[in-house]
């Protein structure tokens, strides 16, 4: 039988995998961004088919073009504004449940 210290040890390597795991989020995030400045330097754009595309319309508004325009490319800008708002948020609460969890 495993002693009360081994079962410990496992417990708390288990938790620390547990606590992590809102950091792959933000590191695809990140990794998605770093791709974005790469394309936007080789001006390299995604080539969608022209006509009455509904993805079209939204990435031409207002909002992609002059409001929220990191990237010259406003597919790009629409697809960061999206992974921002779905899976940054998610990261965010899992940290922060995290950090009261290691107050403790």
């Amino acid at each position: 039988m495993k002693g009360m210290d081994e079962m410990e040890g496992t417990h708390k390597k288990g938790q620390s995998n547990q606590r992590r795991y809102w950091l792959y989020p933000i590191i695809a995030f990140v990794v998605s961004q770093c791709l974005f400045v790469f394309f936007e330097l080789i001006s390299w754009t995604p080539n969608f088919r022209e006509g009455s595309n509904l993805f079209q319309k939204i990435y031409e508004t207002k909002l992609f073009t002059q409001w929220f325009s990191p990237y010259s490319t406003p597919q790009f800008n629409m697809i960061t504004l999206i992974f921002a708002i779905a899976v940054l948020q998610y990261a965010v609460i899992g940290a922060m449940k995290a950090l009261s969890l290691r107050k403790q």
